[in-house]
């Protein structure tokens, strides 16, 4: 019956003979709009972006495995739908959001199968990050994956950076093998040997190409690690941040056995507080751990675990956080952006004025649910060779600029460019993990230059292409990050390709 159009208009009611069927054939939940509480509580999302209307699917389907995956993908093609797919619903943008469409809500399919011998992990698409972590960690095993736990496996099919990553690589250079539902509605199982090309693309682009329903990964030993987290106030002068920040600079980036990141949020209790995750991996003395961390423990740490936790412990660092920040604000919106950049673009100087722009900056109490996050890039990360957009870097600066009030959209958007800008001045690198890219129609478009950054460079670029061409020709998959990535167009002229790694 057609396709959906690149811009995503197309039908948005469904097809009562063709819906009879599929209800016949699906072994999950087919919810229809009107259905009440179960429909609301399938558009659940972290957070809105000021850049999208929630979207109304005209019709939300919870697969139990791949066969339901593909009736809901031969549904959608054939009944001339948009059909988007839902993982943990914390994507910048919503890419769910799909109105007038179907919804593919994956939360049915988080089976976790671990094989302790192999050391590997596979996964169905619908997991959350603290699914594997649960089940890996029975195994004194860890797959390297983000720190919010209920973030979802869409992490991993467009980069995915973990605390282990430094030491491990990225979520998608541990990625061995995936299988996913193609536009047509085939099945396949793509790995290094099967399909190089699809394997390629999909460690890094993998939402723009098809619905993954399972991923088998690598997983690590993390019996003998030594970890867990300090919390401390930030002071008004920020002396403690800014310790902390050179910390990770000076000593932690240097090392090829730390970990770490930092959190900087507004408590309702406490005020503003500084969280840091820090994880030590390998056989490094206990004595000089103490002794390389003994600058963070004089800042007076209020709360210290470091030495104390599991790696499972520590990858819930932040979980009781979100969670209260949800419940306090059921809906709130967010505008992200980020940077990396190497460590001689990490100055004293920058420190200042990123710090300032993310806290004594901020617009009070309208932006009050922003959060200031810093993590040590570098190690591992350096040598991917999947098609993503921060490997050059060796700290990383993210900013969610967050709010409440609809009304206050404005200066949200406006003070997150603020921020921009400062990233962009200092290190011309922004928001180059996929992850970050507001995919929502009121977001800002991507510059070809802009989009190269988010996968490595040109040449990276037009391989995606190639590859989106052969495995969704008709483009079917278009709420997914890479839509204004691969919406942007070279300057006339321009040659592909030139500019970037293979």
């Amino acid at each position: 019956m057609g396709h959906p159009t690149t811009d995503g208009t197309n039908g948005s009611h469904t097809d009562a003979t063709a819906l009879s069927a599929l209800r016949e054939a699906f072994k999950g939940n087919v919810i229809e709009e009107g259905q009440g509480p179960a429909y609301e509580a399938c558009l659940w999302v972290w957070a809105t972006s000021p850049a999208r209307q929630l979207g109304r699917p005209a019709v939300i389907l919870q697969p139990r495995g791949t066969s339901d995956v593909v009736a809901a993908v031969n549904f959608a093609r054939e009944s001339n739908l948009k059909l988007a797919v839902k993982g943990g619903g914390h994507g910048a943008g919503n890419p769910s959001f799909v109105d007038g469409g179907v919804l593919l809500d994956m939360s049915l399919m988080r089976g976790v199968y671990v094989d302790p011998v192999s050391k590997t992990v596979v996964a169905e698409g619908g997991c959350q990050l603290g699914d594997i972590d649960l089940e890996t960690a029975l195994h004194g095993l860890a797959v390297p994956l983000g720190v919010a736990p209920t973030t979802g496996m869409g992490l991993a099919v467009n980069g995915g950076f973990s605390i282990m990553s430094r030491i491990n690589g990225l979520t998608c250079d541990n990625t061995l093998e995936v299988q996913m539902v193609l536009a047509d509605g085939s099945v396949v199982t793509a790995t290094k040997e099967t399909d190089p090309e699809l394997f390629w693309a999909v460690r890094g682009a993998g939402s723009s190409l098809g619905v993954v329903t399972k991923i088998r990964i690598q997983a690590y030993d993390v019996t003998e690690v030594h970890a867990g987290s300090m919390v401390w106030p930030d002071d008004p002068a920020h002396n403690n941040y800014k310790a902390i920040l050179r910390w990770m600079r000076d000593t932690a980036c240097s090392r090829s056995d730390i970990g770490a990141n930092a959190l900087r949020v507004l408590d309702p209790h406490l005020g503003p507080v500084l969280i840091s995750m820090i994880l030590f991996v390998g056989d490094t003395p206990v004595s000089e751990i103490e002794e390389v961390l003994r600058p963070l423990r004089d800042l007076g740490p209020v709360n210290d675990t470091v030495g104390r936790s599991s790696y499972l412990q520590l990858q819930q660092t932040f979980q009781p956080g979100l969670e209260a920040l949800k419940k306090a604000f059921p809906k709130h919106y967010e505008s992200w952006t980020g940077g990396h950049m190497e460590i001689s673009q990490a100055t004293d100087d920058f420190f200042d004025k990123f710090i300032k722009v993310s806290t004594d900056d901020l617009p009070l109490p309208d932006l009050a649910l922003t959060q200031g996050f810093v993590g040590l890039l570098g190690g591992k990360v350096k040598e991917t060779l999947a098609p993503v957009g921060f490997k050059e870097g060796d700290m990383d600066f993210v900013v969610t600029v967050g709010w409440h009030d609809p009304a206050c959209h404005a200066v949200g958007q406006g003070h997150v460019q603020r921020i921009r800008d400062l990233l962009k001045q200092s290190s011309g690198k922004t928001e180059s993990y996929i992850n970050f890219t507001d995919a929502g129609v009121g977001a800002r478009k991507l510059t070809y230059e802009d989009a190269c950054d988010r996968v490595g460079g040109a040449a990276n670029l037009e391989r995606i292409r190639a590859v989106k061409d052969k495995y969704d020709p008709h483009n079917f998959f278009t709420c997914h990050p890479f839509r204004p990535v691969l919406a942007a167009t070279p300057p006339q002229g321009q040659l592909h390709g030139t500019d970037a790694e293979q």
